[in-house]
């Protein structure tokens, strides 16, 4: 609820200070040019928001409305699609936070003739969880929202350019923890395959990731299946057996 005073002490036609209330017909008019103020006072019909109630104070010659709802500036109101669909991704506030300031400056900038707003949303999540460490895996984004993973990490990474963003590799760590909770693998194998991906000379994270896992399952005898794992980790079996092999070489 917000209320908006607005100053009637003056005659917007003759800009006398006679102004008058009528009782009786609710009108607020000019003693010198007999102009009736009240039809033409803003009721904000609102373009951003719905008038309630009208309260005329006579003695002040001031009225308040009652505004049902919260005023928006146009860019808030191009920003409610966004508001509504970070609700089905759950983040901490923090990262919600940082998100909606990056999805608004795409908005200012009109990114939105050129992209829907559910890929800029997702390519801005997975970019903030990156730089914030949190181990969001697109398959998640794209299960959530209907991005596919190529149209992700493309705006991920005009985003960044384009508001001069970094996109740091994932955090490992993070990602192990999470993946082998996802298999309900969590323990042992948690410890031993963060020690076994500081060893590891690869690149991608995601990729780092199942190898060290792998490898501490074997190391461990734990049971595990080759494409459970690249599933979970958002990579092809056949990636993870590429890299198997020349970890062990």
């Amino acid at each position: 609820m917000q209320v908006l005073i607005i100053d009637v002490s003056k005659c917007p036609e003759c800009n006398s200070t006679k102004i008058q209330f009528n009782s009786k017909t609710h009108e607020l008019y000019c003693q010198e040019c007999g102009y009736v103020m009240q039809d033409r006072i803003p009721v904000i019909e609102a373009k951003y928001g719905k008038a309630e109630k009208v309260y005329i104070n006579p003695k002040e010659k001031k009225i308040a409305i009652v505004i049902k709802g919260i005023l928006k500036s146009p860019i808030e109101k191009k920003m409610t699609p966004f508001y509504a669909e970070l609700k089905k991704f759950r983040l901490p506030k923090y990262v919600e936070a940082e998100v909606i300031s990056i999805c608004k400056k795409c908005v200012e900038e009109k990114l939105t003739m050129s992209y829907s707003k559910l890929k800029l949303l997702s390519a801005t999540i997975y970019l903030v969880s990156k730089r914030e460490g949190i181990p969001i895996m697109i398959k998640g984004l794209t299960k959530t929202y209907g991005v596919e993973k190529y149209d992700i990490l493309k705006v991920a990474k005009f985003i960044s350019k384009k508001f001069n963003l970094k996109l740091p590799n994932g955090d490992v760590e993070n990602y192990i923890i999470r993946i082998t909770s996802d298999l309900n693998k969590e323990g042992e194998l948690t410890r031993e395959a963060i020690k076994i991906s500081k060893t590891l000379n690869i690149c991608n994270p995601l990729i780092k990731t199942a190898v060290a896992i792998w490898l501490a399952s074997q190391k461990l005898k734990i049971k595990l299946k080759k494409y459970e794992l690249a599933n979970a980790c958002g990579i092809s079996e056949l990636t993870l057996r590429r890299n198997l092999r020349k970890s062990l070489n």
